[in-house]
């Protein structure tokens, strides 16, 4: 009789052990039935570093429909009796994309310098969730600091954008400033090179320096809005005057001009200006010339420049690199543009050559970093 008892007990317990089977549940509605009351819980299935290493608990070939999570694929793989799966499931990605890596920056960022204003950098994104957004964002700089990249409040619209910040602060050198964005769940960085300012080449403009726009000795000297940014202007001070107006070649020139030479010759005069931020393209009018005259542009750290001329006697005007020669005729006139560069100092030197030449000065359509 307890034989039979405990035999009945047993195929019981076969039957349930091996009909269906339930955690979390006492009446399982599967094969396996796996609840969680609070419904805060998930499966968490084998994570195998490849597939292709699993094995069987057992010694024998793995089984036909294993499911593994592969680390190294991301993603979940099952087996088919022969060969695994591909990624059943694809990754999970982000409705919101950055690209930093097309970060587009507007206008050179020079190391030591105030950034200039209405500098910006551009990050294309692509959304394909809803508009998303967001409040005013401030992001500061590393590796080369004292910057600081401010994205105004905005939204981040469905498809395709640009999203602009605005740059600001003074980098404390040259090299690359790096800037780690979080928005909208989206991370990613972004690098703008820090330059030197004499590395960087500026495309040389003509301008014409008329008498209206003209500086002489006593106005050029002080503070000037040049390109928007304020700049002081110095320069060297036991320069002869040109009392007189004069008009050379069509060109008139502005009373009190600066004069390089002097009567008789063989005097080498010199004119340094001086900046208090990087320049380029500054115009210059000159007048009284004679041929055999010749003058010198040279830059602080002796960097090259490039030097263009207008006016009616520019073919009596010969440009060699840094410096104009006088051809020929006598109280030849012209406008000359020094560009090219970036500079800070500025110095023009006479060959010392007739009585001297006149010059005056033009801010006005300069560019300042």
């Amino acid at each position: 009789m307890t034989r039979k008892l405990l035999t009945g007990l047993n195929l019981l317990v076969f039957i349930t052990v091996f009909s269906q089977s339930g955690i979390g549940t006492q009446t399982p509605e599967g094969a396996l039935d796996i609840s969680y009351p609070d419904n805060e819980w998930g499966l968490v299935i084998p994570h195998i570093d490849q597939a292709e290493n699993t094995k069987n608990p057992t010694g024998k070939n793995v089984k036909k429909g294993t499911i593994v999570y592969d680390l190294k694929e991301n993603c979940i793989r099952y087996f088919n009796g022969s060969i695994w799966s591909g990624c059943i499931l694809e990754d999970i990605t982000d409705p919101i994309k950055l690209d930093c890596s097309l970060a587009v920056l507007n206008q050179d960022v020079i190391a030591n310098y105030p950034v200039s204003t209405q500098t910006t950098v551009s990050i294309p994104y692509s959304n394909l969730g809803e508009n998303f957004d967001y409040r005013d964002i401030t992001f500061l700089s590393k590796n080369v600091t004292g910057l600081i990249a401010v994205l105004p409040s905005g939204s981040i619209k469905k498809g395709s954008g640009v999203l602009v910040f605005h740059l600001s602060g003074t980098p404390s050198a040259q090299g690359e400033a790096k800037f780690s964005l979080s928005i909208a769940g989206v991370t990613c960085e972004f690098v703008i090179t820090v330059k030197n300012y004499v590395d960087i080449k500026v495309p040389v403009e003509n301008f014409a320096c008329e008498l209206e726009n003209q500086l002489n000795v006593y106005t050029l000297k002080g503070e000037h809005i040049i390109d928007g940014e304020k700049v002081m202007v110095t320069n060297s001070s036991n320069i002869k005057l040109i009392k007189e107006p004069g008009t050379y070649c069509g060109i008139t020139m502005i009373n009190n001009a600066f004069h390089l030479g002097a009567e008789g010759g063989n005097i080498v005069y010199s004119l340094t200006l001086t900046f208090s931020r990087p320049v380029t393209n500054i115009g210059i009018s000159f007048g009284g010339s004679d041929a055999g005259e010749a003058f010198t542009f040279t830059t602080n750290n002796n960097q090259p420049v490039q030097l263009t001329t207008s006016g009616r006697c520019e073919s009596l005007i010969k440009i060699t690199g840094n410096k104009i020669d006088i051809l020929n005729n006598t109280n030849v006139g012209g406008y000359i543009t020094v560009g090219g560069k970036w500079f800070t100092q500025l110095t023009i030197r006479h060959n010392g050559k007739k009585a001297g030449t006149a010059f005056g000065f033009c801010l006005n359509s300069s560019s300042a970093l």
